[in-house]
């Protein structure tokens, strides 16, 4: 098992390893990796759906996925589908975010797993939130450290979200109701690193919490 970093700031290659047969030895490796260079890619992998869930329980399960409709036979697997003749320019996901901020316990990484690509175009593209916090000036680091956000899924899964009215092969639900907000700190340690973190995104955390909408939307900010 070999890891490359792929650029000083995130992510990582790892080569030499097959995911549906990793030793304990390799998953720690492996785990390792993912705390030090936050993304890994796996090339030339074939998995299965159900051996894509059985890597899933050894990172640690999958999390609940509201709004999404997976496999008949593996709802836990969602199939993210963008066909070169759909009429709509929007993708799924494409959106700066975390993966589902507005639950109580949000999941701790996605697996992503390609199988059929564009030959151009087919960028997912991922930020270091260790580096938008040092980025920050002091005074503005410690303001934020008191500071929790609210989260909601409103924006893409509630009751007049249009998201999926754009995702023509893709079956997603929108809540009845408004809902629920959830509280996050605006900076999160990480639990293997403890590094702090800025974590909040455009598409799920709504506000800071005592204050509305407009008051935390910078204003060079449009979403």
């Amino acid at each position: 098992m070999n890891v490359r970093p792929l650029n000083p700031c995130i992510g990582a290659e790892i080569t030499d390893i097959d995911l549906k047969d990793t030793s304990s030895s390799e998953m720690e490796a492996v785990e390792a990796a993912f705390a030090e260079h936050l993304v890994l890619v796996f090339r030339d992998q074939t998995l299965s759906p159900a051996e894509l869930l059985d890597l899933t329980n050894r990172f640690g399960g999958p999390s609940e996925t509201p709004y999404l409709t997976g496999m008949p036979d593996y709802p836990d697997v969602v199939p993210v589908i963008k066909e070169a003749a759909e009429l709509s320019e929007h993708t799924f996901g494409a959106g700066w975010h975390t993966d589902f901020t507005f639950q109580e316990q949000p999941p701790s990484r996605t697996l992503l797993y390609a199988i059929d690509m564009p030959s151009t175009g087919d960028d997912t593209l991922y930020c270091n939130l260790y580096r938008a916090f040092e980025a920050l000036t002091p005074a503005m680091q410690n303001s934020l450290s008191e500071m929790n956000a609210v989260h909601s899924a409103v924006r893409s899964y509630g009751p007049k979200a249009i998201l999926k009215d754009h995702m023509e092969n893709m079956t997603i639900t929108n809540d009845e109701q408004t809902p629920d907000l959830m509280q996050h700190p605006v900076i999160r340690l990480h639990p293997v690193t403890k590094m702090p973190a800025l974590w909040v995104n455009p598409t799920y955390t709504i506000n800071f919490e005592d204050m509305t909408e407009a008051e935390s939307t910078p204003p060079c900010l449009i979403i």
